[in-house]
């Protein structure tokens, strides 16, 4: 090799690491190595290895668990990983599903897993879709169902918001949708173009919100065209969508939705332009929340005082003017009149 590449491989038996890990050393792969599959993320997003090695016997959850972490995340989603897992195993069918490039039965021989990791670091797939699996899953259909968003009418409290973060981070387009395997359902936006303005609905194939919806993470791209990730979809390439700003919101715990803002041209998100963000995704948050069935009533009067503090400090920025005081004074208002219902 040109340079070193470096391998993570996620195994719970420190005996079965050890042999693996030599071979490797030996045919110049520096080597990385975690236990348990709830430090696999923050190892992969810290180091960000060539590839992964993964057991499906993996303890803190299991490696079916560890493989949807990484195929959630734009930033690790990229990351070829190979399993080791048995022909019988029950648990083959759900790796393939969440993404696993290759199968090779355990104890995994180690020029075996040489080769493979040779194959797929030559020819580099790019990953542009989160897996179905993930997006898919039971407890995020569920937490939709019970949230109300997929078939209720148009919001004008959303509306608002919108409206508030294209004027506040001077921005040409602001979205709030709910992503899952079938596609993003645009709830309100503005500056959206068609067909997707008109059709309230964007492909997975074009879709940035899907990362922030699978792994429940903000996301924060200056220029989307020179991200491994980003750099090919249509929307992307087409230039409607440069910079990118999303932060999740949830419903039941679980995350189901983004709100973002999009600038066609490259910029610098500052630091009060993501707080600003962030507090107006709260006030949306707050809305979703006393609109889920399921939820009790302190989590809604929770939500309703979060969203109450944080449309106060954005009123407060300097960036408000007074026509967008007026409208944080009047969510404020609003918001207030909810939580005194729920206290009643």
């Amino acid at each position: 090799m040109s340079q070193t590449r470096t391998v993570l491989i996620l195994q719970s038996d420190r005996a079965a690491i050890f042999p693996l890990a030599s071979a490797l050393r030996q045919s110049g792969w520096a080597v990385l190595s975690a236990e348990d599959a709830a430090f696999a993320m923050s190892i992969a997003r810290r180091h960000k290895p060539d590839a992964v090695i993964l057991n499906a016997q993996l303890a803190g959850g299991g490696g079916v668990v560890a493989l949807k972490r990484l195929r959630s995340s734009m930033f690790t989603t990229q990351i070829p990983v190979i399993c080791i897992v048995a022909s019988n195993s029950g648990e083959r069918s759900q790796l393939e599903a969440a993404g696993a490039q290759e199968m090779i039965e355990p104890p995994g021989d180690p020029q075996t897993i040489s080769a493979a990791l040779q194959r797929y670091l030559s020819q580099p797939e790019t990953s542009t879709q989160v897996p179905p699996a993930i997006l898919g899953s039971p407890e995020r259909e569920e937490a939709i169902r019970k949230s109300g968003l997929r078939d209720s009418p148009p919001n004008e409290a959303f509306d608002r918001l919108m409206r508030l973060t294209t004027v506040l981070l001077d921005v040409p387009m602001a979205l709030a949708s709910v992503v899952d395997k079938d596609g993003q359902l645009v709830k309100s936006q503005i500056g959206l173009g068609l067909p997707f303005a008109a059709e309230r609905t964007i492909p997975l194939s074009h879709s940035v919100c899907q990362w922030v919806v699978a792994g429940n993470e903000e996301i924060v791209i200056d220029d989307a065209r020179e991200h491994p990730v980003l750099r090919t979809n249509p929307l992307v390439r087409d230039r409607q969508v440069t910079a990118y700003a999303g932060v999740p919101f949830s419903a039941d715990q679980e995350s189901i939705g983004s709100f973002c803002a999009v600038d066609s041209k490259r910029r610098s998100w500052t630091e009060d332009q993501v707080a600003i963000l962030r507090d107006l995704s709260i006030v949306l948050q707050s809305y979703v929340t006393v609109g889920t069935e399921s939820l009790d009533r302190q989590s809604k009067m929770t939500a309703v005082a979060n969203g109450i503090l944080a449309a106060t400090r954005v009123l407060l920025r300097p960036e408000c003017g007074d026509a967008e005081r007026l409208e944080l004074a009047r969510i404020i208002e609003e918001e207030g009149h909810v939580l005194v219902r729920q206290v009643s």
